[in-house]
């Protein structure tokens, strides 16, 4: 397994190149940031949206969204983190990409939080909402959180080096990913924009996520084991 988990030199990414991965998906949600409170061609866009979902509500989608949002709530994610962490730290056999897991996610919620506060965007009207929500609305934190999650499965998966794992894994993550996101608009809790910005956090997390995985699976691929072999596992 050990032999499987580095990349080679042609596929490491640099740390110039990992650092403007992450600026460009934060920059382009402080732009959107601007333009929700300034540009109203944005608001009629996210109210168009928002109209659209609601026109084609129905009783059977209704309980699907209500199912995926909820599978991907707070509580839920963060469950879902620590899973994701152990089974890092088992087949990256390093305790510390389980930390790095932990720590992407968890930062991701953080941001999302404070972001959510300078902004103070207020949700969609109550009467639009199939499940309530109060607090502040963008960025998305369901839609950061999945994101976050998600995403550092698929990374932690690329570097075991299984491809059709990861095909699989992608494919599924993406789908779901997508499924959070159509829910919250669906539901009436989130404008489009809010989803858009809690996709770009969320992938700036990831990204930098996985660079340090990717730093942490080499160190620990690259030390002696020096240890009984009954004591391997780390």
């Amino acid at each position: 397994m050990t032999e499987n988990v580095g990349v080679d030199a042609g596929g490491r990414m640099s740390a110039t190149r990992a650092a403007g991965c992450v600026v460009v998906p934060l920059t382009l949600m402080a732009l959107i940031g601007a333009l929700v409170a300034t540009a109203g061609w944005v608001a009629r866009t996210d109210q168009f949206v928002l109209a659209w979902f609601v026109s084609h509500r129905s009783p059977v989608l209704d309980q699907l969204a209500l199912a995926v949002t909820n599978a991907f709530g707070p509580a839920e994610t963060a469950v879902a983190a620590v899973v994701v962490a152990v089974i890092a730290g088992c087949v990256l056999r390093s305790r510390r990409s389980g930390f790095v897991v932990i720590g992407t996610i968890g930062g991701a919620s953080a941001a999302c939080w404070l972001i959510k506060q300078v902004v103070a965007r207020p949700r969609p009207a109550i009467a639009l909402q199939e499940t309530l929500e109060t607090d502040y609305s963008f960025p998305s934190g369901h839609v950061t959180g999945a994101a976050a999650l998600l995403g550092m499965c698929i990374a932690v998966t690329w570097l075991v080096g299984h491809v059709v794992m990861t095909r699989w894994v992608t494919a599924v993550a993406v789908t779901l990913f997508c499924a959070v996101s159509l829910s919250r608009m669906y539901l009436g809790v989130h404008w489009l924009t809010d989803v858009i910005a809690g996709t770009l956090l969320g992938c700036s997390a990831v990204l930098t996520g996985a660079v340090l995985l990717q730093r942490t699976a080499r160190v620990t691929a690259e030390q002696p084991d020096t240890r009984h072999p009954a004591e391997s596992v780390a």
